[in-house]
């Protein structure tokens, strides 16, 4: 966590899923930057049952990927109990979410050091030489594709496990968004987040959206930004906070 004032000053509207809202990650290294965090409730999660076929094959492959920490909160526990001398390779997107996963599988996890998203995933040298192998990818209904479809290129057996579905809220962000104390930078960790927070926002509140500076996890999540009016977008190294806000501190003083 930063221990200076980088964000003296400055209101960042931190996207979350609803049952995020009180995990302080960000939040809490931005008010330690002597920022302002306003966290507004973008994605509701809601698990979802995965298809029998999924699940089957997920008790017989060799790497399991994980691509978020819903992922891990709604996946995990469908995870085999190994018999004694079985191996499964687990894996996740990034360090957060490898860090989740450890606690709830109890095991060594393989994720990107130095970054997270599907291109650091994709870039390990566990996903280079995958021919063959028979890999499942534990993520929600609708999400992120490329892992699958890059691996099925590189000649793995992938099967796709959905384990958890996402909604937007039914709430009304404009007040967030207008008038005196507004925000001037808002995170996004997925293109489901902006997506939802353009929905919710109204007129008045995407006319607002227009002028603000977002800070993104991955260039597909900028160009989803700049799609929907977005005009200042920056590119963080991953959607963790540690990453995301290495990326506010070097866009601040606004």
């Amino acid at each position: 966590m930063t221990g200076g004032r980088e964000l003296a000053g400055v209101s960042v509207l931190v996207t979350r899923d609803e049952s995020e809202l009180h995990n302080g990650g960000l939040t809490a290294r931005i008010k330690a930057a002597g920022g302002r965090a306003v966290a507004a409730p973008t994605v509701v999660i809601a698990a979802a049952a995965p298809a029998p076929p999924a699940v089957a094959a997920l008790a017989r492959c060799e790497i399991a990927v994980f691509v978020s920490r819903n992922a891990v909160r709604h996946g995990a526990p469908l995870l085999p109990r190994l018999p004694g001398g079985a191996a499964l390779t687990l894996a996740a997107v990034g360090p957060a979410t490898a860090a989740a996963l450890q606690k709830a599988a109890g095991a060594t996890v393989t994720h990107p050091r130095n970054a997270g998203g599907s291109g650091a995933l994709l870039a390990m040298p566990l996903m280079q030489t995958v021919r063959g192998r028979r890999i499942t990818v534990v993520r929600g209904a609708g999400g992120l594709a490329e892992p699958a479809r890059t691996l099925r290129r590189r000649g793995a057996v992938v099967h796709v496990l959905n384990c958890y579905r996402r909604r937007a809220p039914q709430i009304d962000l404009a007040p967030l968004l207008t008038g005196a104390g507004a925000p001037a930078v808002v995170t996004v960790t997925s293109a489901a987040h902006a997506r939802n927070l353009h929905a919710l926002a109204g007129a008045a509140g995407r006319a607002a959206l227009r002028g603000m500076h977002f800070v993104a996890p991955s260039e597909r999540v900028a160009a989803c930004c700049r799609a929907l009016g977005a005009a200042k977008v920056t590119v963080a190294e991953g959607a963790g906070a540690a990453a995301m806000m290495r990326a506010l501190c070097y866009i601040s003083p606004l």
